[in-house]
């Protein structure tokens, strides 16, 4: 499947951070490595993400509210 956009980096380290995970525990959660995470957090601009790890990502955000 082709990577969805997603944006802004700071929504990510918001979201890891309002749900007290660490980037190795968020990226566990995602299916990514903390590494992608850091990228994410760090890096400017639109994120590109499989449709896998937006999924992952739709049901954290929505148990984090």
């Amino acid at each position: 499947m082709p990577p969805s956009p997603f944006s802004p980096p700071a929504g990510i380290r918001a979201l890891r951070e309002r749900l007290g995970l660490s980037r190795a525990a968020f990226a566990a959660e995602l299916g990514v490595s903390a590494q992608t995470v850091a990228n994410w957090e760090n890096r400017p601009g639109t994120l590109r993400l499989l449709s896998r790890s937006l999924n992952r990502l739709r049901r954290l955000y929505g148990s984090s509210g």
